[in-house]
């Protein structure tokens, strides 16, 4: 039995990342589920993933390839928590502007210092230290 491809496109003109070599690292199990008619009302092709790290279940649309729902569970995870998220409502190729990202009550708030972790752990063990 033949499998369809399945061509997912991210709707950006130039992605800043492989969102495919992202996905696609490491992955020891994807096959094609079929098609679903569950998502916001959209026929998709429902991919099921998995790696070391995540097991998941991607639904695709089948006329803009865009991804319409994802569910994920991390089984090393000790929550093993079930994630999800739907995406609907795509505005592709909308103008943009800086404005847009703007929030007065984030330009009141205060400014904290970030570092990292291992960098404040180790500024702590130095100052711990005696000569």
């Amino acid at each position: 039995m033949r499998r369809p491809r399945i061509w997912l496109r991210w709707p950006t003109r130039r992605p800043r990342s492989d969102p495919y070599k992202n996905l696609a690292e490491g992955l020891t199990y994807a096959y094609v589920v079929g098609q679903s008619h569950v998502v916001g009302g959209v026929v998709t092709d429902m991919v099921a993933i998995a790696n070391s790290n995540v097991q998941a279940e991607i639904w695709i649309g089948i006329n803009d390839g865009l991804p319409r729902m994802i569910r994920a569970i991390y089984p090393k995870d000790p929550a093993q928590a079930r994630y999800e998220i739907d995406f609907s409502n795509w505005h592709l190729n909308q103008k943009v502007t800086d404005a847009d990202f703007a929030s007065v009550r984030a330009a009141k708030a205060p400014r904290m210092d970030f570092a990292r972790p291992d960098a404040v752990q180790a500024a702590s063990k130095d100052k711990g230290a005696k000569p």
